[in-house]
């Protein structure tokens, strides 16, 4: 079977791809057009020459059993298709592909091993090792037995001496989904002005700690800069009317910094030297439901609690040192809910930035898009 390096957007499987580890095929693989999603000029794969992703898949096939080799007891909710897991879960394959694709890959790939065990993609499977609680409770980002109960926990129970997150495995992922800013880049604040001369140059950074509001990265009484990283999603993210005055500052980095971005989770390899392929198997769900609940805005009578969980996971990030005891990360970077092509940053700290210019606009109109409520 043939396929290519756009069949997939894992970076490790790409990499080998691109490159023959084969001894006796050159370093260079051939290029041409791919069969499966058709792109062209691409460099490819052929299964009856080439080994080099054999133990990739042998090796992520080996966490699964089928549903008659697993316990009675094993939820249902985990069980599923070996194809509709390894797209949902693992974050392996272009998009395009459908069900039938991936399985020829699998089929292809790793032809012993199906060979050995042809229910594998036949019926449905689990992954036995995400309940094993010993290995749960030392691997996991947080200890609990999912993010809703590690969310229960932090708002109901116990908010400030808790030991539901496992600090140096955050840690290790947050190393995975860091990214460096340089000096003089810019980003962009917005507020609301009640007059049409707008608002002052000194008076567009982050409130002083006595008017600091609760946010998803601060708890009231903390201080940091929320920014945003063009015009166009500042505008959005101020939840302006029709006809409001906007000010929008333009903010240039004083310095380095390095910055955690919960966008880019689904980039990580679980086939990175470093990660154990159980050990990602439990969190990446920890890891997108971060994502997804940095990036949530609030509705009107949602309330205040509902950020808790996500301030304690940025103090948590916020507090990393080095081994020569500096602070790693300056902000955390997520999506833009009201801008779905745009992302925000939280500046932990506001004196990192200089408000360098401002510009006072008025919102024209506006366009509403709506989903029916399910």
């Amino acid at each position: 079977m043939i396929f290519c390096e756009n069949c997939f957007i894992d970076s490790e499987i790409i990499a080998r791809i691109k490159y023959n580890s084969e001894e006796d095929l050159p370093k260079n693989p051939e290029k041409g057009n791919c069969p499966i999603c058709k792109n062209e000029n691409v460099y490819l794969y052929d299964t009856d020459s080439r080994t080099g992703l054999n133990d990739i898949f042998d090796s992520l096939l080996d966490l699964y059993m089928t549903d008659e080799e697993l316990p009675i007891d094993f939820p249902d909710h985990e069980k599923r298709f070996l194809c509709e897991s390894l797209r949902r879960d693992w974050n392996l394959f272009n998009e395009i592909l459908t069900n039938t694709d991936i399985k020829s890959i699998i089929e292809n790939v790793s032809a012993e091993y199906c060979k050995n065990k042809p229910d594998i993609l036949n019926k449905k499977v689990g992954i036995l090792g995400k309940m094993n609680s010993s290995f749960v409770s030392a691997h996991a980002l947080v200890k609990t037995k999912n993010w809703n109960d590690f969310v229960k926990d932090i708002k109901t129970k116990n908010r400030f001496h808790t030991n539901s997150v496992n600090e140096e495995v955050l840690k290790k992922y947050c190393s995975y989904l860091e990214k460096g800013y340089k000096k003089g880049y810019k980003f962009y604040r917005g507020r609301i002005s009640k007059t049409n001369s707008g608002i002052n140059i000194k008076e567009m950074g982050a409130p002083s700690s006595d008017l600091a509001k609760a946010g998803r990265a601060n708890a009231e009484g903390i201080s940091h800069l929320y920014l945003a990283n063009d015009i166009k999603t500042t505008i959005h993210e101020v939840r302006a009317g029709a006809y409001d005055i906007i000010t929008v500052g333009t903010f240039e980095l004083k310095k380095d910094i390095m910055i955690v971005d919960f966008q880019r989770f689904n980039k990580i390899s679980p086939f990175t030297d470093e990660i154990d392929l159980l050990e990602y198997a439990i969190n990446v769900e920890h890891l997108r439901k971060m994502n997804k609940e940095m990036s949530k805005t609030l509705r009107r009578d949602d309330s205040p609690l509902d950020y808790i969980p996500t301030q304690f996971i940025a103090d948590y990030i916020k507090s990393f040192q080095n081994d020569n005891f500096k602070l790693i990360y300056h902000g955390i970077e997520y999506q833009s809910t009201m801008n779905k092509d745009g992302s925000n940053l939280v500046a932990f700290y506001p004196e990192d930035f200089e408000c360098m210019s401002v510009e006072t606009v008025s919102v024209a109109d506006i366009q509403y898009n709506y989903n029916p409520v399910k």
